[in-house]
Parts: C-alpha cells; sequence; structure tokens
C-alpha cells in the first residue's frame, strides 16, 4: 500500500446533506460561476471560517460529493442539484483555485452520489438523476483516474441507493460503502468493500442500525473510519477498524445528526459542520472527533460563516485545515421555498 504524502494526509467523505436534502429544480439563477469579490471574513479567537475570493468556481450547488485523488494530491469535486436542474461537471481544487475538467465519458447527471478517494483515483457510486418527483436511484460505479473517467462492471453491486457515505479503508486499500435509502424510501445498513474489481458484502450483524446523510470520514492518523448520525438514526458515533464496527461510547456528541465533515491532518481531528436552526435563526456549528469524545470547537451565527446546509467539506491540501464548498444559501427556506438557492462558495476553517 503506498503511503499519503504530508499534503495528502486526509480523507473525506462523500457529500452528508441536511434532512434528505432534495432540492427544488426550478430555481432563479442569481449566482454566477465566479465567485463575488468578498474580503475574507476575520477569523474568530481560536478556530475560524475565512470566504475565499477566487477568480474562477464551480457553478452553484448543493447535495454534490468531492473526495481526494491521492495520485495528483487535488480534491475530484462531481454534480449536484444545480441552480438550473442536476449537475454532471467535474472539478479539481488544489488548494487555492478550482480548476473545470473535460472527460469524454463521464456519470450522468446526479444528486446525493458518493464519493470516496482510492490509492490512486476517486471512486464514484449511485445516486439519483432527479431532485423530486419522478426520482430514479442509481447503482453504477465510476472511477476517475489520470484525468478521466471510467465506468466499471462489477459482477457484483450494492443495491442502487442514494444518501450512501464512502470512504477508504487505510489498513485493507479498500473502499468501505453503508447505508443510505432503497427505491421505497427504506433506510439501509449494509456494509460493502470495493476491492479495485469487485463489490462484496460484509456481513456486520453488530453494525450501525439503518440510516441515510450520516457521516462517514477516515482518519488517517488512526487508519480508523469514523461514522456519525444520519437521517432516521442517533447521535451515535461508531468506527470501522478493517474488521468490523465498533460503538463509541463519547461522554459529549453534536445535537445534530445531520452535516458534512473531512479529517484535518494537521489538528488530527474528524472536523464535522452543522447547519442548525433555532428560535433566534440559522447558524452552524463546528465540532471535532478526536477518536476518544467530541467537543465543540465553536458555534457562529453570523457571516462570518457558512450557514449552508447541504454543503460538501474536504480536506485543504497543502495549506492544511478543511474547506466547504456549495450548500443551500438561506436554509431557512430552502425545504420547499422557492426563495432559497445554491451556493458558490468556497470557504476554509482552521481549528486550534
Amino acid at each position: 500500500m503506498r503511503m499519503l504524502s504530508n499534503s495528502a494526509r486526509a480523507q473525506l467523505p462523500g457529500t452528508v446533506p441536511l434532512f434528505q436534502c432534495w432540492s427544488s429544480v426550478s430555481i432563479l439563477l442569481l449566482c454566477g460561476t465566479i465567485v463575488a469579490q468578498i474580503p475574507l471574513a476575520p477569523p474568530s479567537t481560536g478556530s475560524g471560517w475565512q470566504l475565499l475570493r477566487l477568480d474562477e468556481s464551480p457553478p452553484p450547488r448543493a447535495n454534490h460529493s468531492m473526495a481526494i485523488d491521492q495520485a495528483t494530491e487535488k480534491v475530484v469535486l462531481f454534480g449536484g442539484s444545480g441552480s438550473n436542474g442536476l449537475l454532471d461537471d467535474t472539478w479539481l481544487w488544489d488548494g487555492r483555485k478550482w480548476s473545470p475538467q473535460t472527460s469524454e465519458k463521464h456519470p450522468s447527471k446526479r444528486t446525493n452520489h458518493s464519493l470516496a478517494s482510492m490509492e490512486s483515483g476517486v471512486l464514484l457510486f449511485g445516486g439519483s438523476d432527479h431532485d423530486v418527483g419522478n426520482m430514479r436511484l442509481l447503482g453504477d460505479t465510476w472511477e476517475y483516474r489520470g484525468g478521466a473517467w471510467a465506468r466499471r462492471a462489477p459482477s457484483r453491486s450494492p443495491s442502487p441507493r442514494n444518501g450512501h457515505r464512502m470512504a477508504l479503508d487505510l489498513k485493507t486499500s479498500r473502499v468501505l460503502l453503508f447505508g443510505g435509502k432503497a427505491d421505497s424510501g427504506k433506510p439501509l445498513s449494509d456494509t460493502w468493500l470495493w476491492d479495485g474489481t469487485n463489490w462484496s458484502e460484509v456481513s456486520a450483524e453488530d453494525g450501525p442500525s439503518a440510516r441515510a446523510h450520516m457521516i462517514i470520514v477516515t482518519d488517517t492518523a488512526r487508519k480508523r473510519m469514523v461514522l456519525y448520525g444520519g437521517e432516521g438514526a442517533s447521535t451515535d458515533t461508531w468506527e470501522w477498524d478493517g474488521v468490523g464496527w465498533n460503538r463509541m461510547r463519547p461522554r459529549t456528541s453534536p445535537k445534530a445528526r445531520i452535516g458534512c465533515a473531512a479529517y484535518d491532518s494537521m489538528r488530527r481531528l474528524v472536523v464535522a459542520h452543522f447547519h442548525r436552526m433555532d428560535a433566534s435563526g440559522e447558524y452552524c456549528e463546528m465540532w471535532g472527533w478526536d477518536g476518544v469524545d467530541w467537543r465543540l470547537l465553536g458555534d457562529f451565527k453570523d457571516s462570518s460563516a457558512p450557514v449552508l446546509p447541504c454543503a460538501e467539506m474536504a480536506s485543504n491540501l497543502g495549506t492544511g485545515g478543511v474547506f466547504l464548498f456549495g450548500g443551500f444559501r438561506n436554509g431557512v427556506g430552502w425545504f420547499g421555498k422557492p426563495d432559497t438557492i445554491p451556493s458558490a462558495e468556497t470557504w476554509l476553517f482552521s481549528s486550534k
């Protein structure tokens, strides 16, 4: 197994939306593909967010997915729910800027799919080809390697689904897939492993209960995968050790069940972002998992932080910390209201 370089010692989960995170597709385009020239928001004491000023950015979206291509040490972004419908574009993030990629063949438009790192390249599985109504779940497997997408034809695969999550098992060099939702809307509790050629289901009777839209992140320092929460589940924390699932017993846990997360290799923490709403309005919370307990890294109730449900996070290679892209602006209204729009903002988070 090839060891990660210092700048790539991070592995990220796929998108982890809020609730079902299905957006309306007939939304006015109020954000262009260029991020507005907004000054960096000053970080708060200890930990804070910075909104980047970029010359080029992916179009606004939510419910997309991102993962690290270890061969290039860049983060791959694919698909999601855009301002005018679903997307099938591919973008790379090098720690400082975005660049669009083209491939003669590529996965179809989709949302609520999942990406995961492989030893070389990125793996994509599943998702849905429509936001709401007449939704068809997908069960195809794709690999992105060397700047091109290639569809794989395994002899056995997980059933079509969305809202599942995947991450790389550093002990076995296999990609783990867990849960999601079936065609019936029923949450799933199955565990699968991808070995580069085929999928194999793992017997895990004592594993996490059925759920979707949970967090799954690889802790690269401890070589364990961390699972937290999810739709249809409690605020429970689990770890995969390369052989099976282990229920963790932290003294403190986030109250939110659904968010997005990434591994901060500099601080050796799984860092999670949760969009919250209460009587006072919207805000976001940042939590860190150290392998034993969760601790609150900060809560942010103003424009100095990305209060964005259905966003995605990844490690910011080279400069450290984690970054967040996309999500729904005006999260209070996103669930069934027409005034919600997807975002094209890129935010950096530094934790101390």
